[in-house]
């Protein structure tokens, strides 16, 4: 099962997850917990949405932190792409559409 579809619904989910999780050796797992932001990247099946499942997890136990999980699709339908023009706020703003680069696998 891919992190993206992992059920981590109850304490024995989240705790064999940890448990199990192996860490990138490169690394420095605490260095996600001082505040700083970060921009986490890589190919598809590297293991972005798996990394950040860990450090949310740790977050919420470790700093009593509240946290969400966010996906975002990389492309629009044409009635979603109105919709949000429809309502942005701002008219300076450049919106791309992008639903001719739409991957079947990243928009689900």
């Amino acid at each position: 099962e891919d992190a993206r579809n992992l059920k981590l619904k109850d304490e024995s989910q989240r705790r064999l997850f940890l448990e199990t999780y192996v860490s990138p050796r490169r690394f420095k797992i605490e260095d996600f917990f001082d505040g700083s932001k970060y921009f986490v990247f890589g190919q598809k099946g590297a293991g972005k949405t798996a990394l950040l499942q860990y450090i949310r997890l740790r977050a919420e136990i470790e700093l009593d932190a509240r946290t969400s999980f966010y996906y975002f699709q990389s492309a629009f339908s044409q009635d979603e792409l109105k919709a949000f023009l429809k309502h942005r706020n701002n008219d300076n703003e450049q919106v791309l559409d992008d639903t001719s680069l739409n991957d079947a696998d990243e928009a689900a």
